[in-house]
């Protein structure tokens, strides 16, 4: 009895190209049905579905054109949030619904579901993006000319699905538009008023401000520190009049004193006259010349201090300085007092002269030169 063979052991070759090549040949069917139904099908699906469209729009923001370096701005941000802002308003439930019942959107799922429903779907086919520039140069350009936001709305129901997306884009872009316009003006407004307010606020206060200046002002006049140099001016003013006051005053107290030492000598004199009537004549004519050559000597001394202060003055100080010309008054001052002077004892010598007091012999002779000298 033969032993039966063992299939299970039996060794396989590795597959060869021949082998694959003779797979194919025997099961090509298989692979080429499978294929071309396939293709059938998608080309019948692609006839039958419905055109899909879509219409867009691109918007750009210029901002304004006022440099960052006089006016800083956040522009990016502050445009942005408007942006969403207005985007919520125009995808809300009323402008939708809105937009569907203006263009007859959707007609035949009008008749089958809820305008609620119509809306979220619609909703799902509006988009909203920002346009980012590709190059670096393109994104600089794009911040210097502003911000560009696209916008677009995919429409397949009906013939003139084509149309009515268009419709629908230039809706919003209008709607968009008008928004924009009117939070512009709503915020100008609003700013407006606010501005309106702060200035009167700030009006008020300064007004305020102002008049407690002017009260303190009229409080403290001459002890403000903007009048420093005035006092300080007038104070070097009233100094000089002061000593030239105060000088005059010492040439009037020597005078003065000089005038009653000579009332004296000449009192004692007319007791001597009356005493001893012979020696009257010339006792009378020395007390006279001595007092006015003394008065005469003392104004011409002051007059050379004066002119050699004045000299010196000279030297240090400019024409124009105050002090130098107020030195230059009080020298005119004591010499037009020397010429005075001189002019009263030049007056009296010829008033009370020899016709009067050596003409006549004896006592009425030398009592009334004395006398004259006395009321002189």
């Amino acid at each position: 009895m033969q032993a039966q063979p063992d299939y299970l052991n039996v060794p396989r070759r590795a597959l060869d190209v021949e082998d694959y090549i003779d797979i194919l040949r025997r099961h090509w069917m298989w692979i080429a049905g499978p294929t071309l139904a396939g293709l059938v099908i998608s080309v019948v699906v692609a006839f039958l579905w419905p055109d899909t469209f879509t219409s867009y729009a691109v918007l750009r923001i210029t901002p304004s054109q006022v440099s960052d370096r006089i006016v800083p701005t956040n522009f990016n941000l502050h445009m942005q949030d408007r942006m969403a802002t207005m985007l919520q308003d125009v995808e809300s439930r009323s402008k939708l619904i809105d937009m569907i019942k203006k263009f007859n959107l959707y007609p035949s799922d009008q008749a089958k579901r809820t305008m609620e429903d119509i809306v979220e779907d619609m909703r799902h086919y509006i988009h909203f993006e920002a346009v980012e520039a590709g190059g670096a140069a393109q994104q600089q350009q794009q911040r210097q000319s502003g911000s560009a936001f696209k916008i677009s709305f995919q429409y397949n129901s009906g013939p003139s699905a084509r149309f009515d997306a268009q419709k629908v884009v230039q809706e919003m872009v209008n709607s968009l538009m008008s928004e924009n316009v009117i939070d512009r003006r709503a915020k100008s407004r609003i700013t407006t008023e606010f501005l309106s307010e702060e200035v009167k606020t700030a009006k008020t206060d300064l007004d305020h401000i102002e008049s407690q200046l002017t009260a303190f002002k009229i409080r403290n006049a001459g002890r403000l520190p903007e009048e420093l140099q005035s006092n300080l001016q007038m104070q070097n003013s009233y100094q000089q009049q002061l000593g030239a006051v105060q000088e005059v005053l010492n040439r009037n107290q020597q005078d003065k004193m000089m005038l009653e030492t000579s009332l004296q000598n000449l009192k004692g004199q007319l007791s001597m006259i009356d005493i001893a009537p012979e020696s009257s004549e010339t006792v009378v004519t020395k007390a006279k010349t001595e007092t006015r050559n003394e008065r005469l000597a003392v104004a011409e001394k002051r007059v050379a201090d004066g002119e050699a202060e004045l000299e010196a003055m000279k030297e240090r100080l400019k024409p124009t300085h105050p002090d130098l010309r107020a030195a230059t008054k009080r020298m005119e001052a004591i010499r037009q007092e020397r010429d005075k002077i001189a002019a009263q004892v030049n007056l009296r010598a010829t008033a009370c002269g020899p016709g009067q007091d050596l003409a006549v012999d004896g006592l009425g002779s030398s009592s009334r030169g004395v006398r004259c000298t006395i009321n002189n």
